[in-house]
């Protein structure tokens, strides 16, 4: 679902941000 592949990515990002990495870019623009 795309609720589901959202949170994916903001876990994704999560990770990459506290691992001192980029986070990625996604493509709906959100906040």
């Amino acid at each position: 679902s795309v609720l589901a592949e959202d949170a994916i990515k903001s876990a994704i990002n999560d990770y990459r941000v506290k691992n001192g990495m980029e986070a990625l870019v996604l493509e709906k623009s959100h906040h």
